[in-house]
């Protein structure tokens, strides 16, 4: 299975890759939070859609909002992903390790 928060805007690689679509086996969600789904797009597959809601809680969906726009977090299996997106490319590692603790922490992988 897995998760995919993609943000909407800078993502040429993506869109390239999967087109506006979602990756073949995933479903696209949306959340209450309409600035959120206006910013990001969240795929996953069956097996992982009640852990995407864990991950998504509104603390974690708010820090992610608030930090950087640009930063995709893919799971699968038990790893988890993280990688920039946009023209800028420049890379805070505090604030990566920072996204990958919280993340690692709400999945309780």
């Amino acid at each position: 299975g897995g998760i995919w928060i993609r943000p909407k805007s800078g993502n040429i690689f993506n869109k390239n890759l999967f087109g506006d679509g979602a990756p073949k086996g995933y479903t696209k969600y949306e959340f209450e939070w309409p600035d959120f789904n206006k910013r990001y797009d969240v795929y996953t597959t069956d097996a992982d859609r009640l852990a995407t809601f864990e991950l998504l809680n509104p603390g974690f969906m708010t820090y992610l909002y608030d930090t950087d726009e640009h930063v995709s977090i893919e799971v699968v299996d038990t790893i988890i992903y993280l990688y920039k997106t946009g023209s800028d490319q420049t890379i805070d590692y505090q604030t990566v390790l920072t996204i990958l603790q919280r993340a690692y922490k709400e999945l309780q992988l």
